[in-house]
């Protein structure tokens, strides 16, 4: 199991206020918007593709309504 692509080595360990799961490295901040993250990978392509149709379609209809 990963998470962020960091395996998680220890996992559900119970703590006095929650869960605490171990990882072998550190994980480092996200930089970006999620928008940014999805042009960026191209095994995302589809779901970039969407976004932007979803986009056009919406600009789209709000022409014709107004």
């Amino acid at each position: 199991m990963t998470a962020n692509c960091i395996e998680i080595t220890s996992a559900d360990n119970l703590a006095s206020n929650g869960v605490v799961h171990v990882i072998d490295d550190v994980i480092t901040p996200v930089t970006g918007t999620i928008l940014d993250l999805i042009q960026k990978n191209p095994e995302l392509s589809t779901l970039k593709t969407g976004i932007e149709l979803f986009w056009m379609k919406r600009m789209f209809l709000k022409v014709i309504i107004l």
